[in-house]
């Protein structure tokens, strides 16, 4: 189950065979996913509204096997809508947080965030113990550099 996003069997002309996915075709459609998510108010969409958007937006035909098999880490489907997971949509407050900048230190990311939302950042229900054990989940979107107290977040520019 592990290496779905990795390999597939299909069935070829002598028999079944194992062939490698092409992840370069699911990271266009994961960050076309997200960036469309990302810029719903509540971070989900109607389903057939979303299929349609990724076709006329990106000219990508998705399907909802795709969404569940090769990018279950970024989005869940429930019923008729898709829904970024929970990390992703603090990943998307994170980006709103650091802001035209595109960058903070990570010491001050728990307060800014909190200023920012009245809230504070989602460790625990996330299941993390840390923000820089969340950050490096989130790798995907934000990128850590520096050590100590020197330590900067910024968005990735792919993101």
């Amino acid at each position: 189950e592990l290496l779905q996003s990795w390999v597939r069997v299909v069935n070829g002309k002598e028999g079944k065979m194992v062939v490698t996915v092409d992840r370069g075709f699911i990271r266009t459609m994961a960050s076309n996913v997200r960036r469309l998510l990302v810029e719903q108010d509540e971070g989900h969409m109607d389903l057939g509204d979303f299929i349609e958007k990724m076709a006329t937006r990106f000219g990508s035909h998705i399907e909802v096997e795709m969404l569940t098999r090769d990018l279950s880490y970024l989005v869940e489907v429930k019923g008729d809508k898709v829904f970024l997971t929970a990390l992703q949509l603090c990943a998307r407050d994170i980006e709103v947080v650091l802001g035209d900048l595109g960058k903070l230190p990570v010491a001050e990311l728990e307060s800014q965030y909190e200023a920012k939302f009245g809230r504070e950042m989602p460790l625990e229900p996330l299941g993390f113990d840390s923000v820089s054990e969340m950050l490096i989940a989130m790798n995907d979107t934000l990128s850590v550099r520096g050590r100590g107290i020197r330590k900067i977040v910024s968005v990735n520019k792919s993101a």
